[in-house]
Formats: C-alpha cells, structure tokens, sequence
C-alpha cells in the first residue's frame, strides 16, 4: 500500500515472517516519523536505515497500530486540494507528487479513451464485411 501525506509518502507491506507485523518502508529520511505523528499516536516506530534497499528507511509496526494511525488520518484533513496542503519548503516532494499526479492523469485519460471507443452494446457493432458465403455469418470485429 502506498500512502501519500502532505508531508511523508510510505509504503506498507506485509511482513515476511510475521503476518501479525507489517513493514513501513520510506525513501527519505524522516517520512516513517512524520507519518506516525499522529497527535496522541500510541507508537513511535524505531526506524532502521537501510542505504542499499530499494526503500533507504524502514520500521516494523503491528497490524493493529497501523490501523489506529492511518484510522485517524482522516481527521487531519483540512485543505480542499492535496497538492496545495504540500509544504511550499518541500518542493522536492511536490515536484515528486506532480509527477505521479501526471502519470495517473494521463492514465486516466487512455482509460477513457478506450471506454469511448468500446461498442457499448451489439447494436453499435458494425460489420466489418459481408460474409462470403451468400446469406451467411455476418464477421464481427470482436
């Protein structure tokens, strides 16, 4: 699971040995902290610096208090648009925000792209030609 805050991007995944932990995985320094900081968070993670993983910053937390934590996240939200709740100081995180932000819009725009040109139903199917065979199969384009 990737979460995106206004001011820590981690990545949450199972744990390899223990299905009752889960693996906080952050590639810049600070973000697991910031992401805990949860006004009365029950939990401080111990973060673990792993310079040559894919994810530099590392912590493992119980299931449960990783649902407490991103449970209360909901109540942080005070802005009406994410990608101006981003720190003006960070502007690495927003440049690397506005790039992901691209990626998934133009995925959206070929998504819709491909609905527009799918038939909606057998009757907007045109055929492509008649069959050979006189009064025969008609070939469809599918």
């Amino acid at each position: 699971m990737w979460i995106f805050l206004n001011n820590a991007f981690i990545s949450v995944v199972g744990h390899d040995s223990d299905e009752s932990l889960l693996l906080v995985r952050a590639r810049l320094r600070g973000d697991i902290e910031r992401a805990f900081e949860r006004g009365d968070a029950p939990i401080v993670p111990d973060v673990v610096e792993t310079p040559h993983a894919d994810y530099r910053f590392r912590a493992t937390v119980s299931v449960e208090e990783f649902a407490w934590i991103v449970s209360n996240m909901p109540e942080e939200i005070d802005y009406p648009n994410f990608k101006d709740s981003i720190p003006k100081s960070d502007r690495a995180r927003h440049s690397a925000y506005m790039s992901v932000w691209d990626v998934m819009s133009r995925e959206q725009e070929r998504e819709h792209r491909l609905e527009e040109a799918r038939p909606k139903s057998i009757l907007d199917v045109k055929p492509r030609k008649k069959s050979p065979l006189r009064n025969g199969p008609i070939e469809w384009p599918f």
